[in-house]
């Protein structure tokens, strides 16, 4: 027996079945089943979203209902391959049988951070220090970077090692404010030429710079962009549950009398 179910409802189907057995032939044998059918269109919900006729046969129409309505963004993944961004999206089509899960998100802010933090500076090249005196020591380098004309971080002094040389940070910069790279020689450990030697300086970008000039010096710096998106206020996750068709049986009796 095999057939689509027309009425929703409970019902208790009564099976008999008749088994010829060695020693005794149509022996019957009774027993029930529950069966419950649900209606097409029962509603299912959760926080984020309701929907109607999520359980049945292909091809399965589902209508969504937005839960939340009034909030500032939606984004809905309905599983079937279609996505939308609508507070109130159509009604979606489930042409195979399967389980869909459909994701449901909503925010209620919209303010996006972004962090801008210098990780690396790197001096490639420099010339032009020493007083014009002959050194008998290499470079020793280091970098200080303003903050609206004002000392913002110092480096450490790389010693007896001419350029290209590198430092790895991780200072957070504001966009609003401006930023200027200053480069300089120590000559601490050559006190006969006096003071440390100014290197020159750049403004600083916010985006980073490759092969940039500050003076006599040429460097680099990079600055990491990440973007931080709000956290949805909602987020909700449920199941379309979408059946096949039953096939005709294929019944074989194992007596030529029933045949």
């Amino acid at each position: 027996v095999y057939g689509t179910p027309l009425r929703a409802g409970q019902y208790q189907v009564d099976v008999t079945v008749i088994a010829d057995l060695t020693i005794v032939s149509g022996l019957p044998t009774t027993f029930s089943v529950f069966l419950e059918i649900l209606p097409s269109n029962v509603p299912t919900s959760n926080t984020g979203f309701s929907m109607i006729g999520a359980n049945g046969c292909f091809p399965l129409t589902v209508e969504f209902t937005n839960n939340n309505p009034g909030l500032l963004a939606y984004a809905w993944d309905f599983g079937n391959g279609n996505q939308s961004t609508t507070e109130n999206p159509s009604p979606q089509v489930y042409s195979t049988p399967g389980d869909y899960v459909v994701t449901y998100s909503a925010w209620n802010a919209l303010d996006t951070i972004h962090v801008y933090t210098l990780t690396d500076v790197a001096i490639q090249s420099m010339s032009g220090y020493g007083e014009g005196f002959p050194s008998y020591e290499d470079a020793d380098s280091y970098y200080i970077i303003l903050e609206n004309g004002s000392l913002f971080s110092q480096s450490s002094i790389i010693t007896n090692v001419d350029p290209p040389v590198s430092w790895t940070t991780s200072l957070l910069l504001d966009p609003v404010n401006t930023y200027t790279l200053e480069i300089w020689e120590s000559d601490a450990t050559e006190p006969l030429l006096g003071a440390d030697d100014f290197m020159g300086a750049a403004s600083m970008n916010i985006n980073g710079c490759i092969g940039c000039a500050a003076g006599t010096a040429i460097v680099n710096y990079i600055i990491d962009h990440v973007i931080i998106y709000p956290a949805p206020s909602v987020i909700s996750v449920d199941t379309v549950h979408v059946s096949g068709y039953p096939t005709t049986p294929s019944v074989i009796w194992d007596s030529v009398s029933h045949t």
